[in-house]
């Protein structure tokens, strides 16, 4: 009997044990005291702007707490974090910029390692990363789909808190990131999710940990605005202010006409054959012949495979440098509800030698010859593939080979089987960019600030990536510097 007893009362302490840890499988925790969480290592408690979080001081600390929450089909995490010192891109130095805030591997800086991250990236591309992958998910991206979301800007202030908030849906194929009650990223192709391990470990020494909160269910719209509201600090506005400017549409502004100074040297309706002579297609050898490139009564016809790889990419270079101040204006159409296309200004070699004449195009339209090898000025404007909002146009502008982020914001959707005017302007340090009349971004580069000089000549060119079909007519190109030549 007493035996029997005995084991009663191991069953039932086994049962409240297994209760408590599945307590802690889903659920809160408040990183604001020692309640739910293990840590080993330096630490302190800190409250900014009300809300009391948690800081590692070494790299060694551990800070973490179990759960099985990840392993679900669907589901969501959110956590609070703010920064130490203001943070934006910059250039890599030796040591990382790479930022873990959450992380199922030790150390948690190691986000390669890890089969769930979310992390900050102060160097490269994009931001704010959550993942369900180890590896490169760029890699991964070249050739097929991966389970990561991401914000592609996030610049962070000190005393500034961010809600982030990740939904996933492993069947569905989805993942969702919010900041701030704010949809940042999506992606509807997010395949081959890895079983996260049971052990989240969580911060780094620049920032404070709050509130992380994993569920076993997806949270809408508005119950994660809801959820940022309810501890939202009221001297929040500056991060909420900067998150909205990215991710919101915002009336700019409409195009003007040229003034009389500029003008017309170069003019392509692309209706005739001969229109395209002159002109220069770039890509692989591998699906070479798997691309479209003809013009018809209607305009130019260019349409890229839909094999997701680096070479279903490609190309398109115009006949000649064009050089001083310059707008670049023509109509395009989006045939396909896909795809992603770029307007690449001021192409040239390092030295600012031609590209085509001094080194010969490489056989490749892999988008790492033009970020990584020519100095240039791009645009995505049309940008419809995996990881990247539907629900807006997304707006990106860069300078390359620095990978310089000139702009990140976003337009209206644009419209499917209609024709709409694009003007790239560079006037001295100045690009303006308009779509369907309306200003897009008007930014400033900058000769002094470690990222090159301003060009001031190069080739224009065209780029679509894989799964794009669009259409073009009455390619122009106007000059303001009257003793320039773009020939």
């Amino acid at each position: 009997m007493q035996n029997f007893l005995k084991l009663f009362i191991c069953a039932c302490f086994l049962c409240v044990l297994q209760i408590a840890l599945a307590q802690t499988n889903q659920g809160k925790f408040s990183l604001q005291n020692y309640s739910g969480i293990a840590i080993d290592g330096p630490h302190r408690f800190v409250t900014i702007a009300g809300i009391t979080g948690i800081h590692v001081k070494s790299l060694k600390t551990k800070v973490s707490v179990q759960t099985t929450a990840l392993a679900s089909e669907q589901g969501s995490i959110s956590l609070w974090m703010s920064p130490l010192e203001d943070i934006d891109k910059s250039h890599n130095v030796n040591g990382s910029l790479m930022y873990p805030l959450l992380s199922d591997t030790y150390p948690p800086g190691v986000v390669d390692s890890s089969h769930f991250s979310i992390y900050y990236q102060g160097s490269g591309y994009p931001r704010l990363i959550a993942r369900f992958t180890n590896g490169s998910f760029w890699g991964q991206m070249d050739y097929g789909v991966s389970p990561f979301v991401y914000a592609e800007s996030l610049p962070v202030k000190k005393g500034q808190w961010y809600h982030i908030a990740v939904n996933w849906n492993k069947k569905d194929e989805s993942l969702k990131m919010y900041i701030n009650g704010e949809m940042v990223g999506h992606n509807y192709s997010a395949k081959s999710f890895m079983r996260s391990q049971n052990k989240l470990y969580i911060g780094n020494p620049l920032m404070v940990i709050s509130h992380l909160n994993i569920q076993e269910k997806i949270l809408s719209a508005k119950e994660i605005e809801s959820e940022y509201k309810s501890l939202k600090p009221s001297t929040n506005q500056t991060a909420d202010s900067l998150i909205q400017s990215l991710v919101r549409p915002v009336n700019k502004g409409t195009v003007k006409p040229l003034d009389s100074s500029w003008k017309k040297t170069y003019a392509c309706a692309f209706n005739k054959p001969s229109d395209l002579e002159g002109w220069t297609f770039q890509t692989g050898d591998k699906f070479r012949d798997k691309f479209t490139l003809k013009v018809t009564e209607k305009g130019l016809l260019w349409e890229t495979p839909s094999i997701i790889h680096t070479e279903s990419r490609g190309y398109l270079w115009c006949p000649f440098q064009a050089e001083g101040d310059q707008c670049i204006e023509y109509e395009f159409q989006l045939v396909s509800p896909k795809g992603l296309a770029l307007l690449i200004m001021c192409a040239s070699g390092t030295q600012g030698e031609d590209i085509i004449q001094d080194q010969g195009l490489r056989k490749t339209g892999s988008m790492s010859d033009m970020n990584a090898n020519y100095r240039n000025y791009h645009w995505e404007y049309v940008r419809r593939v995996e990881a990247m909002r539907t629900d807006v146009e997304t707006q990106y502008v860069n300078k390359n080979p620095w990978a310089k982020s000139l702009f990140v914001g976003c337009t209206e959707r644009l419209e499917q089987h209609r024709w709409i005017k694009i003007r790239f302007m560079k006037t001295g340090n100045q690009l303006t960019g308009f779509l369907d009349g309306k200003l897009i971004f008007e930014v400033e580069d900058n000769a002094s600030d470690n990222n090159g000089p301003v060009f001031n000549a190069g080739r224009i060119v065209l780029r679509q990536m894989y799964a794009t079909s669009m259409m073009y007519r009455n390619f122009e190109i106007y000059q303001k510097n009257e003793n320039a030549s773009v020939k």
